[in-house]
């Protein structure tokens, strides 16, 4: 193993597929504040938050009817694209209502978090199956690096619960 994790490596946690030895060096290389491998951190959050939520919109089907919609007899031009076009904005709108609504489930935990006295936050965490998501670990993990020359206290309790999260996903 080298000093810093691999693009693949955490590429590799966010999809679970990673060894358990080497999903926990790599969350307790994260944890100690690495800001080269924070910032590749978030781009593979990035590119996971967006890539599986459009890869999972079309059935088979639909994909090869899109593909087919080229070769349709009698269209040229504009209209040989309209069902295509038509799908892609489908398959576009669909994939930024699910990024939303994945947002806002984030936005409602944070403030339940929030509203959670600090002694209490950790035992919530373990208890509530809503809690444990990448996407509320990862914002927690942003929080902790922001806060980490204002308050030293709110940032290791951020890393501490994104920590509890990432123990229990699946």
């Amino acid at each position: 193993m080298t000093d810093h994790p691999s693009t693949q490596m955490l590429d590799q946690l966010l999809a679970d597929t990673l060894a358990e030895g080497e999903a926990r060096w790599v969350l307790a290389h994260l944890l100690g504040r690495c800001k080269p491998c924070l910032r590749a951190m978030r781009a593979a959050l990035d590119r996971w938050r967006v890539w599986p939520a459009l890869a999972n919109l079309a059935e088979p089907s639909e994909t090869a009817d899109a593909a087919r919609a080229l070769d349709v007899a009698g269209k040229d031009g504009a209209g040989a694209y309209a069902g295509v076009a038509r799908r892609g904005v489908a398959a576009g709108t669909a994939g930024a209502e699910a990024i939303r609504v994945q947002q806002l489930e984030v936005e409602k935990l944070s403030a339940i978090l929030d509203g959670t006295p600090r002694s209490r936050r950790l035992e919530l965490i373990a208890a509530d199956p809503r809690f444990h998501s990448w996407p509320l670990a990862s914002r927690l993990l942003a929080a902790a690096g922001e806060f980490h020359w204002q308050e030293v206290g709110h940032g290791l309790e951020g890393c501490r619960l994104a920590l509890a999260i990432a123990e229990r996903l699946p």
